[in-house]
């Protein structure tokens, strides 16, 4: 009896569908390190009036909301391993933006 029990729980929750994050990866891993960015402007100026208005301003270019932008970001990292991939990427982005910024 107790088997069938594990049975229909492991059939059950196989069954339910995973979260769908609302924002696609490539959206979201741009996003990041926009975030990471204006971050950095933040720890550099102490203004936060000044970093508020980037991160909305980046909201808006992308036509993505605050609430979309958090959802997926929960979403995304439930799976630490593909998070820790993204922000390998999100990383060698800033680098890359980095060295070319240091080259002027």
């Amino acid at each position: 009896m107790r088997s069938w029990v594990v049975i229909g729980l492991w059939i059950l929750l196989s069954s339910c569908d995973t979260e769908k994050a609302p924002l696609d990866e490539e959206t979201y891993v741009t996003l990041l390190t926009e975030s990471m960015l204006i971050q950095a402007a933040y720890n550099a100026e102490y203004d936060t009036l000044i970093t508020l208005n980037l991160y909305h301003d980046v909201l808006k270019h992308y036509d993505v909301t605050h609430e979309d932008f958090l959802e997926s970001h929960r979403i995304y990292q439930l799976d630490i391993q593909e998070q820790e991939r993204r922000l390998r990427r999100v990383m060698d982005a800033l680098t890359k933006e980095s060295s070319r910024l240091m080259a002027k």
